[in-house]
């Protein structure tokens, strides 16, 4: 019978192959971190600690904060987990126990950190990028654009198109939120030039800025705001309703106008919710200023493809109630 250790005729070992992350252990893993990051949250926001941007690099810098969450979880019973995993739950009807509170916090830093954490997160997500998994979602909006731009160009009057066959050897700008490669389509397609953005430090550091699309500076000069911002798989992981409203709004502070905004949702969300639907979402954005271009639907997501018109009137803007569909 073979050894399960393949080696060489001397001897050495032979290091297999990186072995793919399987789709339901890479989804559980994305669950897993973003359930944990909006808890940490709480127990900030709870705490009065408004900053966490570089938990997890302090952390992971100073040794003896890594060995106190080992000594604290490293050996931690069945029934302690259970308890701790339970009381993240109640995060919201936990007052006045900072004790509580910040036990729970090293219990999250460490789940975070020590146990994998964003390295983990970072493979579960670029493996959804594989093509035998659905591929990189920016494909499809380089596809969507494409055809717009030419029909755009062919709309426009003779003198106009060649003025625009010029301004073309100028790539259009882009925003990329949650971006988690400089080599997906598009970076790649030629036709833009990509800000990438990301709340964590990405595994390819260069080319990815680490930063929170809502702590972004607004944009003072009109010459930068963005042609398109792709946001996928983003939104569906903000932990509050509003804080997703909020994101939806903030958007056009970043668009020029005639913009686009390309958002992925996990399909569930406007198929299996009680509070959402396609319908719906699309209202949502046509009140922010939008109108809808495309949607497409595949096997667990759904792409969306919005232009901007124009900045929503504040004082006129549609008020939507939570309901059941």
């Amino acid at each position: 019978m073979l050894s399960r250790k393949r080696k060489t005729i001397t001897g050495k070992s032979l290091s297999l192959p990186n072995t793919k992350i399987k789709p339901v252990k890479a989804r559980q893993l994305i669950r897993r971190y973003h359930h944990l990051i909006s808890k940490r949250k709480l127990i900030l926001n709870k705490l009065k600690t408004l900053n966490d941007d570089n938990t997890n690099n302090d952390i992971k810098k100073n040794s003896l904060e890594l060995n106190k969450l080992n000594q604290l979880f490293k050996n931690i019973s069945k029934d302690e987990k259970l308890s701790m995993e339970n009381n993240m739950l109640k995060i919201q009807s936990i007052n006045n126990d900072n004790e509580k509170l910040n036990h729970l916090l090293n219990y999250i830093n460490y789940e975070l950190i020590v146990s994998g954490g964003i390295e983990d997160y970072q493979k579960a997500s670029n493996s959804g990028q594989d093509p035998t998994r659905g591929g990189d979602s920016s494909g499809i909006l380089v596809k969507w654009l494409r055809d717009l731009y030419k029909e755009e160009q062919s709309n426009e009057p003779i003198a106009k198109q060649t003025n625009q066959s010029n301004k073309n050897h100028e790539k259009r700008t882009a925003l990329e939120i949650g971006a988690l490669s400089v080599k997906n389509k598009i970076s790649t397609c030629g036709m833009f030039n990509v800000t990438r953005i990301d709340l964590e430090n990405s595994q390819e550091i260069k080319g990815i800025e680490k930063q929170d699309f809502m702590k972004r500076p607004l944009i003072q000069d009109k010459n930068e705001l963005f042609d398109v911002i792709s946001c996928s798989l983003v939104l569906n992981f903000v932990p509050e309703h509003s804080a997703r409203g909020e994101m939806c709004k903030r958007f056009s502070s970043f668009l020029k106008p005639n913009g686009y905004i390309f958002i992925v949702l996990p399909l569930p969300c406007m198929e299996n919710s009680r509070y959402m639907n396609k319908q719906h979402f699309i209202s949502l954005m046509e009140s922010l200023g939008y109108s809808s271009i495309h949607y497409k639907t595949a096997k667990k997501v759904c792409y969306m493809l919005f232009q901007f018109k124009s900045k929503a009137d504040n004082q006129k803007m549609k008020l939507f109630k939570k309901k059941l569909n």
